[in-house]
């Protein structure tokens, strides 16, 4: 009899490891996932952010460009290798992991496999952040994610205030409301300087490093290193994913990429916005690889 298989969750930048919390409970309402036994889900905090908030090195903030240095520049990278540490530990004595990933995440789930190929059961990917290099010094173009990162509010002077700050805040109106109070859960923390303040987890400093960082590129041979079925989901209006960019690698591999639709209506923040439809998703991806009863539907 097969060994039940873990579930490791990534998460994406600025975000940490409770934001899986309203997903995790809607796949395990699925009729596929009530009575399996044995079937573990984790969910982890990636390097500087968190439980693991790291504020050791003080970002090198450059207004031209504007650019950040900091260690986070190589979070796709730093993330995999942990990761892939925790897969694993997770796998030892046989047990099969799949990783489900967002953004961030999801690219380092996606390095992870690449760099120690069958490392996964299978990969359920929401919108990896995937693209070529991007022009470094003079030629280096606005980076728009990283300007409005560091332009962000980071300090309340208590957790209601922060609380309050983000249940009325525009660009978290799409929200969830139960994903928002996940996300705030993991992503404020008490500041180490004073008692009653609260500030986010991953510095808007250190975030904006990462988008200032490089994304995951794979050539063609890397791509075809990856021996897990692998799937990805991404939103219809989101501006950091290209369909036809996957649909071009999973023309190549049909036996192991699978390119879905995207979810009408939703952004590349879509694990926030609709966590049940991307439960749904996952359940559905999961059932087709026959981890679990054939007979069992969602």
């Amino acid at each position: 009899m097969a060994m039940p298989p873990v579930l490791l969750f990534a998460h994406g930048a600025g975000f940490c490891k409770e934001i899986w919390a309203p997903i995790i409970r809607h796949m395990q309402q699925s009729a596929l996932l009530q009575n399996p036994v044995g079937v573990e889900f984790v969910s982890v905090d990636l390097p500087f952010h968190g439980s693991n908030r790291d504020n050791s090195v003080v970002a090198q903030v450059d207004e031209k460009g504007p650019h950040v240095t900091h260690p986070a520049n190589n979070a796709i990278a730093v993330a995999s290798v942990a990761l892939l540490q925790t897969a694993e530990r997770l796998s030892s004595g046989g047990r099969p992991v799949i990783g489900i990933g967002h953004s961030m995440g999801a690219a380092a789930l996606w390095k992870a496999e690449i760099t120690s190929p069958g490392t996964f059961r299978a990969l359920v990917l929401f919108e990896p952040i995937y693209g070529p290099p991007m022009p470094e010094g003079p030629n280096r173009p606005y980076n728009f994610m990283a300007d409005v990162t560091l332009r962000r509010k980071w300090k309340w002077p208590s957790r209601e205030a922060a609380t309050s700050f983000f249940e009325n805040w525009k660009s978290f109106s799409s929200w969830d409301r139960e994903s928002l109070a996940c996300w705030m859960q993991g992503a404020i923390v008490p500041d180490e300087s004073d008692d009653e303040a609260v500030v986010l987890a991953c510095h808007p400093a250190i975030e904006a490093s990462i988008y200032c960082g490089g994304r995951l590129w794979l050539s063609e041979e890397e791509q075809a290193k990856t021996k897990c079925p692998t799937t990805f989901h991404s939103g219809s209006t989101s501006r950091l994913y290209r369909q036809e960019v996957f649909e071009d690698i999973a023309s190549r591999h049909p036996k192991i990429f699978t390119v879905h639709a995207p979810m009408i209506g939703k952004s590349h923040l879509m694990v926030f916005e609709d966590p049940e439809g991307c439960a749904k998703a996952i359940v559905t991806d999961l059932d087709a690889l026959g981890c679990f009863s054939t007979d069992a539907r969602l």
